[in-house]
C-alpha cells in the first residue's frame, strides 16, 4: 500500500510538472545556491566513515592497480578528524591501530594547547590547499540552460547545464568552477542537487581537460549530504593512455551532539 501510495503521488507529480511552465535556469539555480546554503548550515554537526579507493585502468578497461584507504571521521577538541581504520578492506592490525591512536592523541594534545587564532590561521591554509567545487560560482560567470527532467533517485528533478562564459582564469583552488562545465539533477521539491557531473574544459592545477567528477547526495535525518564521489581522468604514460579514477564513498553517518564543536565560518561548498 505505501508502495503504491508513493507510486501515485510520484505519477500526480510527474503529470503536474509536464503541464506546468519551466523554471527559468538561471533563476532556479539561484535558488538551488541559497538552498544549499541552508543546508550546509544543518549539516555542520555530522560526523561519518569515508572509503577512499585509488584504481588505474588501462583500455578498454584492464585494472592496472587498486588500493584504498578507510577513515573513520569523528570531532576530536572541536574540530574534525580522519583516523585510519582499515587499507584495502581489511583492519588495521593491533601495531598499527595503536599508532594510529597515538596520532590522535598527539593531534588533541596540539589541539588543546594551541591559540584559537592560530589554530583558525592553520585551518584556513589547509582549506586553500583544497580542490574546491564552489557550488555559489556557477552564478557568476556561466551559462545556464535546462536540459529538461527526470525521475533520479526516485524524485522528480529539473537538469541544468552551467557552462563557462568569460570566466576569468581561477587565481586558486576555490575558484575550480570557474574551468568546469557543469550538469546538476535539482530536486523540484527541495531545490537542492541530488547529482553533479563537472567536466573540466581546460588543463588546469594538473588536472588535463576532459577530466569528470560525478557527486551523488543522499538524505540523512533532515539535511542531505555527499555520498559518493568518483572522480576519473585519463594520463598518457608513454604511448599509452591510462585513465586514473578516485572514489570516495560515505557511511554510517550520525550526528555528535556536542557544543565544543569550533565552527570557522560558513566553508563553501564542495
Amino acid at each position: 500500500m505505501v508502495t503504491a501510495a508513493y507510486n501515485l503521488a510520484l505519477l500526480v507529480q510527474l503529470l503536474w510538472t509536464a503541464t506546468a511552465t519551466p523554471p527559468d535556469p538561471t533563476t532556479l539555480l539561484h535558488e538551488s545556491i541559497q538552498a544549499e546554503k541552508e543546508n550546509r548550515k544543518r549539516s555542520f554537526n555530522y560526523v561519518w566513515r569515508e572509503e577512499i579507493m585509488h584504481a588505474v585502468y588501462s583500455p578498454p578497461g584492464e585494472l592496472v592497480q587498486r588500493d584504498s584507504a578507510t577513515y573513520e571521521v569523528l570531532f576530536v577538541e572541536g574540530e574534525t578528524y580522519h583516523r585510519l581504520v582499515a587499507r584495502n578492506g581489511k583492519p588495521l592490525d593491533s601495531e598499527e591501530t595503536a599508532l594510529e591512536q597515538k596520532k590522535l592523541e598527539e593531534v588533541a594534545a596540539f589541539r588543546r594547547k594551541t591559540p584559537i587564532e592560530e589554530r583558525r590561521r592553520r585551518f584556513i591554509t589547509a582549506e586553500g590547499r583544497r580542490l574546491t567545487f564552489t557550488y555559489r560560482l556557477l552564478a557568476e560567470h556561466h551559462k545556464v540552460q535546462l536540459l529538461g527532467e527526470e525521475v533520479f533517485d526516485g524524485r522528480p528533478a529539473w537538469i541544468i547545464e552551467a557552462e563557462p562564459h568569460d570566466a576569468p582564469k581561477p587565481h586558486n583552488r576555490k575558484e575550480w568552477a570557474y574551468v568546469l562545465r557543469c550538469k546538476l539533477w535539482i530536486d523540484q521539491s527541495t531545490l537542492l542537487p541530488l547529482r553533479m557531473e563537472y567536466t573540466q574544459v581546460k588543463d588546469w592545477d594538473n588536472i588535463p581537460a576532459g577530466s569528470v567528477t560525478e557527486v551523488y547526495f543522499t538524505p540523512v535525518d533532515d539535511v542531505w549530504l555527499a555520498g559518493k564521489i568518483v572522480a576519473r581522468q585519463e594520463v598518457t604514460k608513454g604511448n599509452r593512455v591510462e585513465i586514473n579514477e578516485t572514489k570516495q564513498v560515505y557511511s554510517q553517518f550520525h550526528k555528535f551532539a556536542a557544543d565544543s564543536i569550533i565552527r570557522w565560518g560558513d566553508p563553501d561548498f564542495r
